[in-house]
């Protein structure tokens, strides 16, 4: 008898209580994180008329270009690590370089940071910047 009162006893306040519902909101998979990207920007300027700039990465090997300056060149990765290079020669055209103060830079930016860079105030060499980036 003492068990069938305690067990009605129990339910009484069982029901009296009220359901508490919890709803969990853990996920069941841990959610997979989306590399960020990077952007990777080549910068060549001074005051030459036109330059061959060849640039290169660890993804799409080397590219060459003639180009007025300043020139600018950029592309994405989601890469974590890459070497990055840019040669910069000046280009006369078959014409004079009068200005009496030459100048001539190279710079690579990675997400708008400067990574490496170089200048040179002489016309008759080529400017070679590179590293190997990582996050």
């Amino acid at each position: 008898m003492f068990n069938k009162l305690l067990l009605i006893a129990i339910a009484s306040l069982t029901i009296g209580c009220g359901d508490t519902i919890v709803n969990n909101q853990l996920p069941t998979t841990p959610t997979p994180t989306t590399p960020t990207g990077n952007t990777i920007e080549f910068r060549v300027t001074g005051n030459a008329n036109s330059a061959r700039i060849r640039y290169s990465n660890s993804d799409d090997g080397i590219a060459q270009t003639v180009s007025a300056l300043p020139f600018f060149y950029s592309f994405n990765t989601t890469d974590a690590e890459m070497f990055l290079s840019i040669e910069v020669t000046p280009v006369q055209n078959g014409q004079l370089i009068l200005d009496p103060n030459p100048f001539l830079a190279a710079q690579i930016f990675v997400n708008n940071k400067l990574f490496r860079e170089g200048s040179s105030v002489d016309y008759t060499t080529t400017l070679e910047v590179s590293g190997n980036w990582r996050r």
